[in-house]
């Protein structure tokens, strides 16, 4: 975990049924109050109008710390859009790419999806998503020799996590010397890791596993000399 994280997680159903739902809603309603429980959700007091400065955005009675997710990466998701709460075949199916052209702007709910860890329950419903997930990722985007999908969509990723990754110096920063702990310390790593995960076909929910993964598959001395010698 890192400074101001927040809890991403879903249920994976193995008999999905609209009762079963039902239960898994209430249950994630009674999580949520015992994280804001905790101390470290932010509520601001007061809303900015336009024009107001950043500072009345902080105007809150509890830091930001540890908290459900904001962006609907929880299982009661965005109403009428998603929730995490099914099989492990619909969890897969955010993965095609119809389904995010339908839903433009889910990205990092994708992204968040693309690598994610076992908790508690069944694991054989959690690899059952990976297998399926797998499948759609694998399958080609053009005729015959096109980019695999996690390819394409993890060159997509990284390009868009470097122009977010850029000297954010304004006025009012320099002069607040503010630090951004999210953006200017661990999450343009975090990303670049992510990608390269994802790229290379490395489903690892655990940052140090995907990079003692890559280093075995991908940068290993064995496979650096490897790609030399064919250039």
């Amino acid at each position: 975990m890192c400074p101001y994280s927040d809890v991403e997680f879903g249920f994976l159903l193995e008999d999905d049924t609209e009762e079963n739902r039902e239960y898994f809603r209430k249950l994630s309603q009674f999580l949520q109050l015992r994280i804001i429980n905790l101390g470290e959700t932010f509520f601001p007091v007061l809303r900015p109008q336009k024009g107001c400065k950043l500072i009345f955005e902080r105007l809150s009675k509890t830091p930001r710390g540890f908290s459900l997710d904001t962006g609907g990466i929880a299982p009661l998701g965005k109403e009428g859009v998603y929730e995490l709460i099914c099989s492990p075949k619909q969890l897969a199916n955010f993965h095609n790419p119809k389904w995010l052209e339908a839903n433009q702007g889910e990205t990092p709910l994708i992204n968040a999806l693309t690598q994610c860890a076992f908790v508690m329950g069944k694991e054989n419903l959690l690899d059952q998503y990976i297998t399926s997930m797998e499948r759609t990722l694998n399958a080609r985007t053009g005729l015959f020799f096109g980019p695999r999908l996690r390819e394409s969509r993890a060159i997509d990723l990284l390009r868009g996590h470097l122009q977010e990754f850029h000297p954010w110096l304004t006025k009012d920063r320099i002069d607040g010397r503010g630090f951004n702990a999210k953006k200017d310390l661990y999450r343009p790593l975090q990303m670049i890791v992510g990608c390269l995960s994802l790229y290379y076909g490395i489903s690892s929910g655990n940052t140090f596993t995907a990079i003692q993964e890559l280093q075995k598959k991908v940068f290993s001395v064995q496979k650096v000399q490897k790609n030399f010698k064919k250039r």
